[in-house]
């Protein structure tokens, strides 16, 4: 007679649901420095969490409007930064009207080629990588945590 090793498998994670009063998709979320996105599920162990449109910047290198970006201030905050381009596709699919047909930095330089950052074209949703002192439009962004 074969001894079978029983083990118990572990449950499946869960999440605990807490009710968070959010305005709807494209409307100004007051007290939080911007227009309401959507909500950006979390990466690499980060929580999900809504992605706030904040105010737009001037057309420069991705050096100044990654700058600007950081020191936008809206509704007294100040943690505002270039959007991801996971965000930026967000953006793009909710918020398509509220950008100009242009090409907008986002906050990633390519892995590989620092004189490079990625852009996104609002006219298309297109992403593309550029070299860094092509002068483009950008957009601020800030994010209210989901706990």
């Amino acid at each position: 007679m074969t001894k079978k090793k029983i083990t118990k498998k572990k449950p499946a994670a869960t999440t605990k649901l807490h009710t968070i009063s959010v305005p709807d998709i494209g409307t100004h979320w007051k007290g939080q420095g911007g227009i309401f996105a959507g909500l950006m599920r979390g990466r690499d162990g980060e929580k999900d969490y809504a992605l706030i449109l904040g105010p737009a910047l001037e057309r420069g290198t991705f050096d100044e409007v990654s700058k600007n970006a950081t020191t936008a201030k809206t509704d007294g905050h100040k943690d505002f930064r270039l959007p991801k381009r996971n965000e930026q596709s967000l953006l793009y699919a909710n918020l398509k009207d509220k950008f100009k047909p242009a090409w907008y930095w986002s906050c990633e330089r390519h892995p590989d080629h620092e004189d490079y950052a990625s852009a996104q074209y609002f006219n298309n949703g297109h992403q593309y990588a550029w070299g860094v002192y092509a002068y483009y439009l950008g957009v601020a962004v800030r994010v209210v945590n989901i706990q």
